[in-house]
Formats: structure tokens, sequence, C-alpha cells
């Protein structure tokens, strides 16, 4: 189910079963997240343990949805981050933003 409509529902209930325990309401803590991941090229093929984005994408892989772009610079990475509506964005190894990206970024806060 996309997430959008995932984060729409309220209740759950199987319909064969007349009893409370057939029934499941979700709150706010039932709700995933899409977090945005953005990180330099990584030059550890060989060692992914030394990725920069390695230990927060398996921290937050059991609980939200990574969107994680194939384009390694920093503002095509951003552009397609943003186009698929995240609530956060984290990026790793970026350094300073300046110029388009620091514009996109301060206009999406």
């Amino acid at each position: 189910m996309p997430l959008e409509l995932r984060n729409q529902v309220a209740r759950l209930d199987i319909p064969a079963l007349k009893s409370a325990g057939a029934v499941s309401l979700l709150d706010s803590r039932s709700r995933w997240l899409r977090i945005g991941l953005i990180g330099s090229v990584s030059r550890e093929q060989a060692q992914p343990l030394l990725a920069p984005l390695y230990y927060i994408n398996k921290a937050l892989a059991p609980y939200m949805e990574l969107v994680a772009p194939k384009d390694s610079e920093t503002s095509a990475a951003l552009d397609a981050v943003l186009a698929q509506n995240a609530s956060a964005v984290m990026m790793a190894d970026v350094g300073k933003l300046a110029g388009g990206p620091l514009e996109k970024t301060t206009e999406w806060v």
C-alpha cells in the first residue's frame, strides 16, 4: 500500500469475527515517515561499513520508508527526495549547501 494511503488507515478489523480481539485501532505511533537519505559518493564499496549512510540506513529501515536517490550530485538528489514528499531529509558527508540546493532546502523547510 502506498505510504500516503497507509498513513490514513485508522482501524483494522476482521469482518468475519465479532469480538474486540478482531479490531485494532491505529494512531500516530503506527504511521510511517518518508525519510530522504542523501550522501556523498561512497568509495567504500569493498567496505560498506565505512559508507556514510550505512548505519543511518540500518537504524531507520525497520521503522520508516527510506528514499535514497540514485544520483550522487547533491542538487539532483535533493530534487528527487523532495519530489517524493519526504518528511525529513538526512545528509551525510555532503558538506556545505550553497546556491540552488540551499534555496530549495530553505523553501522546503
